[in-house]
């Protein structure tokens, strides 16, 4: 069964079954550990190479492991979920009709109890040209949220299931964007997804779990999760053990993502294009036309990727709407 939703420019799709076999899917995560401490992966090699060092201040025990990227499978098992026919039937209906999906990514979230929300947020857009491979995360918010760039946007759906049966840790998402009403699906999740473009649709995870350690040691960026098949728990090492959640308190959310095209020949035309150079100076010359028509004078720096008061008026110029706000009880 498939419901939709509109946003401005696409639809919101709930997939229920979102799997033939969920135990199966479940089974395939709790054998794709360690997972890596989300504050971690939330950095590209390529961010971490270019500021020196792991930007975080706080690590929360939610963890993450790719088991596909760039269409490549990386964990045993990790094909059933990338190419899964629900999916894929659900992201052209996200685009209205789209002819063309190509499935990328699957990454998986194991969270531990925690009394905080996971934020309401967007995911990081993807241009053609542009993306976090080649370009800082300040740059592609920008380009999204000036619409100078949107038949270079590449349009991305993304399924989110989850395995977890409350308390909390409900999704929450807004079709209408930050100031409209809030949805949400609510634990125990029965065997749904949620299938948008997660790029344009802020989205977030309320408080999860009734069980918190506030003893619990601090963890690094080096903490790993992984699932003990004996006992059935999750342990945390860092390095040593830190602490184990019972599978009845852990959140498992899969995050599926795919590339949707309108034909084969957009398609193949933007194949070419993907692996070119970032061509910066075509970017920073589109934004620069565009702020002197809204009465402003910049001055573009010698290194406008990294000069920080560049930085600034860019993102004063185009900034991201105010997130919308997660009920406390949820």
């Amino acid at each position: 069964m498939q419901t939709r939703e509109r946003t401005v420019d696409s639809e919101v799709i709930r997939l229920q079954p979102a799997f033939d076999d969920p135990e199966r899917i479940r089974s395939l995560v709790q054998e794709a550990g360690p997972f890596a401490a989300l504050a971690l992966t939330a950095q590209t090699k390529q961010e971490r190479e270019r500021s020196g060092k792991v930007l975080v201040s706080f690590v929360p025990p939610w963890f993450r492991r790719d088991l596909a990227t760039h269409g490549e499978v990386h964990s045993p098992g990790g094909e059933e979920v990338l190419f899964h026919t629900g999916y894929c039937d659900a992201a052209a209906r996200v685009y209205r009709g789209a002819e063309i999906v190509d499935p990328t990514t699957v990454y998986v979230n194991v969270m531990g109890p925690v009394r905080y929300p996971f934020a309401p947020h967007l995911d990081i857009p993807v241009f053609v040209h542009a993306s976090r491979r080649n370009c800082p995360v300040w740059l592609l918010f920008a380009m999204f949220c000036s619409g100078l760039f949107v038949e270079q946007r590449v349009r991305l759906a993304t399924a989110v299931t989850w395995f977890f049966d409350g308390p909390g840790g409900a999704f929450h998402y807004w079709p209408e964007g930050p100031t409209g009403p809030m949805k949400s699906e609510e634990p125990p999740f029965d065997n749904v997804a949620v299938v948008a473009d997660n790029e344009a649709l802020y989205h977030g995870v309320g408080p999860l779990g009734s069980v918190v350690d506030e003893s619990a040691t601090p963890l690094s960026v080096d903490a790993t999760i992984h699932h003990e098949s004996d006992t059935g728990r999750w342990r945390i090492l860092d390095p040593d053990p830190v602490v184990e959640y019972e599978p009845s308190d852990v959140r498992i959310t899969i995050s599926w993502k795919a590339e949707v095209f309108s034909s084969e020949q957009e398609q193949a035309a933007r194949r070419q294009l993907f692996d070119a150079p970032l061509p910066i100076d075509d970017i920073v010359a589109r934004l620069v036309d565009d702020m002197r028509t809204r009465g402003l004078n910049p001055v573009v720096p010698d290194d406008p990727l990294h000069d920080p008061e560049w930085i600034d008026l860019v993102q004063s110029a185009y900034p991201l709407a105010p997130p919308p706000v997660i009920p406390r009880s949820g």
